[in-house]
């Protein structure tokens, strides 16, 4: 479609921390858990196979800020920030003639990382919202020195916390708790009322850490998906330890994974329920249809699956699987599927293309706009990166994906090899059986490194201050 008289488009990108695609029901999942984004899903088009970049936030939001791999970025640890100047996403469009705005309840997205470059507001939510994280009182710090050294103390404090836990869930019950989602809508919706300049078009990018550990979906939310026969004190009985929940005998052990997974489809609900209020609000504005909307997460994560919970471990399909969903009726035919491989940092040449910004392709690494949507496979691979320091066994690992394989190099040099098609679940590393194909995406792994190799940015060192710190360290990015 020709849109060269046509008005651009505000953009809104909204990230879904840590929620992975296996899990909407627009995907195929057996729950209801995403009416409201199936709904979305049925008005524009769905991205079968989204591929991140990574498998945590950090890396993953600053190739989605900057359209290129963390290979090239290097931003692939808790220490490391953009430099400034760096010609972000939103400093590009700002210098095309958009309002640039941000609402984060992630504190990676922040000046501390070089990720707000661009924007001319930038909301941190979280601040306001979240008190766990936001400070530790000295003696939560010597309970916690306490517990690691004392067996007696730490069954007196398991014990405690377990009576927190369940004063905290009927709490909940009397009133609608969450993560930041509802205050992020009242100050979206407050934003656009009073401060929005409407001779503007805005990019506004929205982070919402519903989904994210620890998972605490507020009432009714937190029974929606439970078995009944779970009472209240046995959900509050799952240890927030993950390794305490992998080593469980195997009864507890998969009760705990059951109510697990039940509290995070719970918070998937949830915040598919809020995302409902939020597409409403834009409807009520006269702005939907004017409005490129963009839902995604920025990694997967782990619910039981090859004894992993979380994020960062690994490279396997439940953490660099997630959904993409566009709805912008002017370009994208609603109720479109696309099945062929697509990878997050595709937005950023999206974006700028329907936004009528020239850029310079060779800056992007490949990725290609999604606007004509691909009929055909638009890249041979894609290709995902893991350098985070609790990654499985402390090993540097790189994933290339095709749409019948995926192979895992690792520093270890125990790479692997995974039959997509007879293998969905990655449960058998077939790179002895398939030696062939194991060497041919070896070799192109290789190749792809080194067309790359000579496009890193000079990071500089983040400078992220004892809240941001507190804040990371109650999510479990820091020790």
């Amino acid at each position: 479609m020709n849109n060269v008289n046509m008005k651009k488009p505000n953009i809104l990108l909204i990230v879904m921390d840590s929620a992975r695609a296996a899990n909407f029901s627009c995907y195929g999942y057996s729950r209801p858990t995403t009416p409201n984004l199936d709904k979305f899903a049925q008005d524009g088009v769905l991205f079968e196979q989204a591929i991140a970049e990574g498998c945590w936030s950090l890396p993953v939001h600053t190739s989605l800020f900057t359209g290129v791999y963390p290979l090239c970025h290097g931003i692939t640890t808790s220490k490391d920030a953009l430099p400034d100047g760096y010609p972000t996403l939103a400093r590009m469009l700002k210098d095309n003639g958009y309002y640039t705005c941000c609402f984060t309840n992630n504190a990676y997205v922040s000046s501390h990382y070089g990720l707000i470059q661009g924007f001319e507001k930038v909301d941190e939510v979280w601040r306001a919202m979240q008190k766990r994280g936001v400070e530790r009182p000295l003696g939560l710090r010597m309970i916690k020195q306490l517990e690691k050294r004392d067996r007696l103390a730490r069954s007196l404090i398991q014990g405690i916390k377990l009576v927190r836990r369940l004063k905290k869930m009927f709490r909940q019950k009397q009133r609608l708790t969450d993560s930041g989602a509802k205050l992020t809508n009242e100050r979206i919706q407050k934003w656009m009322n009073e401060e929005w300049d409407r001779s503007r078009p805005f990019f506004m990018f929205v982070n919402f850490m519903e989904v994210h550990e620890k998972y605490d979906p507020p009432h009714p939310f937190d029974r929606r998906f439970m078995p009944s026969w779970y009472s209240p004190r046995r959900v509050a009985k799952v240890s927030p330890n993950k390794s305490e929940v992998l080593s469980g005998r195997n009864k507890r052990r998969k009760e705990d994974l059951e109510i697990l997974q039940a509290l995070y489809d719970g918070e998937m609900n949830y915040l598919d329920h809020r995302l409902g209020e939020l597409f409403q609000f834009l409807k009520s504005k006269g702005i939907q249809d004017e409005t490129l909307i963009v839902v995604t997460a920025d990694h997967g994560e782990g619910l039981g699956e090859h004894d992993h919970l979380g994020h960062r471990k690994a490279l396997f399909e439940e953490l660099v699987h997630v959904p993409l969903l566009i709805r912008y009726p002017r370009l994208f035919p609603a109720g479109s599927r696309v099945p062929y491989q697509v990878q997050l940092a595709d937005l950023v040449p999206t974006f700028l293309d329907i936004a009528g910004v020239s850029v310079d392709k060779s800056r992007m690494n490949g990725f290609q706009s999604l606007r004509a949507l691909p009929q055909q496979e638009i890249r041979p691979f894609t290709v995902a990166e893991n350098t985070a320091i609790k990654s499985l066994d402390g090993v540097v690992a790189r994933m290339i994906r095709t749409r019948t394989h995926k192979y895992i190099w690792k520093s270890s040099e125990q790479h692997e090899l995974y039959d997509l098609v007879n293998d969905p679940g990655e449960t058998k590393n077939v790179s002895g059986e398939q030696p062939e194909i194991a060497r041919q995406l070896h070799a192109q792994l290789e190749e792809w490194q080194r067309a790359h190799a000579g496009q890193q940015t000079e990071k500089r060192e983040s400078d992220a201050d004892e809240v941001v710190e507190e804040r990371l360290r109650a999510l479990g990015y820091m020790s």
